[in-house]
């Protein structure tokens, strides 16, 4: 009995701690304005978080001057190496945040642009 007690206990933190593992988050600085979603946010220093189910990505600016909650499209395939990456879709003078990878996770796909368009990528840290 007292065993059984015992591998239910285990069980239970074992839960707990499998709850209690903190999302990836990605801080970086991105140096220009561009469109997260809908939404137009400011040149600053960033924290992209994705909710749990993987469906949206929250992007919050550091320094209070705004943010946005961006659907995801759909997941991409893990990319090789250990850098995270921001993908940012160029239009015109607009730059609209296209992608987000992680290192050793699948990555997000935020925003599918159509037609001609050219890309910024930013590795934080680099």
């Amino acid at each position: 009995m007292q065993k059984h007690w015992l591998l239910g206990v285990v069980y239970v933190f074992a839960a707990l701690a499998l709850m209690a593992q903190e999302l990836p988050r990605l801080t970086v600085n991105i140096p220009f304005e561009f469109m997260a979603g809908a939404k137009s946010l400011p040149a600053g220093r960033y924290e992209l978080v994705p909710n749990d189910r993987g469906t949206e990505v929250a992007v919050r600016n550091l320094q209070g001057k705004g943010e946005a909650i961006v659907p995801c499209l759909t997941r991409l395939a893990p990319r090789p190496g250990s850098q995270a990456t921001l993908l940012f879709d160029k239009i015109d003078s607009v730059t609209h945040l296209a992608e987000m990878h992680l290192p050793g996770k699948d990555g997000f796909m935020l925003k599918s642009t159509p037609g001609p368009h050219s890309h910024v990528t930013i590795t934080p840290g680099k």
